[in-house]
């Protein structure tokens, strides 16, 4: 953890921490800046000063996310390859079945705040077009590997995974059956699965 200095008392790393998992348990909107005071343990007075404002406290929250579970989940996907791309649909199906199951806080702010503030719009279109970037890549993986035809239309894959994950990860809210889960990853990946059987993987 980067330590801000034993003058100011406190570890802005671990004071982040701790507001992200705030805007991410509660939401951006139900979440006061008393709620964040009692959960960062530091003053109003701090978090203002090292931050600006709620909002950006939520903007660096938004960053600490992607770098401490956003990409480590998606990591599985340098791979390449369909079976990466199940894997990680697997592990998220997995954790939104969870008694502990939370959304996805980078769906949530799109969802409450990003129609009303350009800036934190623009913040979470940079993060879905990373997601749909990483599917994009591993899937042209695949068919430099020759393990998807050269046919592939990978654009529209990307696109189809893209939006199937976010509907994935909001699912957190309301914890779905694991069935009902498994079924809607199995329809996702099946276009590529089938596209899988047809090619056989380079020599």
């Amino acid at each position: 953890m980067f330590y801000m200095g034993r003058t100011r008392g406190y570890d802005a790393d671990e004071v982040l921490g701790r507001a992200m998992l705030t805007f991410w348990r509660q939401g951006y909107e139900r979440t006061s800046v008393a709620d964040l005071v009692d959960a960062t343990g530091v003053a109003r007075s701090v978090l203002y000063g090292e931050w600006g404002d709620k909002r950006g406290l939520l903007l660096a929250a938004i960053d600490g996310y992607l770098r401490e579970v956003g990409r480590p989940t998606l990591m599985g996907l340098e791979a390449g390859g369909v079976a990466a791309i199940r894997s990680v649909f697997d592990t998220v199906a997995g954790q939104i079945t969870a008694d502990d199951a939370v959304s996805c806080l980078v769906l949530e702010t799109a969802l409450a705040v990003a129609p009303h503030d350009e800036v934190v719009a623009h913040k979470v279109r940079d993060a879905l077009d990373e997601v749909r970037s990483r599917f994009l890549q591993a899937l042209s993986s695949a068919v430099q590997g020759g393990t998807l035809p050269p046919t592939t239309d990978v654009q529209a894959h990307a696109d189809h995974l893209a939006i199937s994950f976010q509907a994935l990860l909001i699912q957190g809210r309301t914890r779905p059956g694991a069935d009902a889960v498994r079924r809607f990853v199995d329809l996702t990946l099946r276009p590529l699965e089938l596209l899988e059987t047809t090619c056989s993987p380079s020599r």
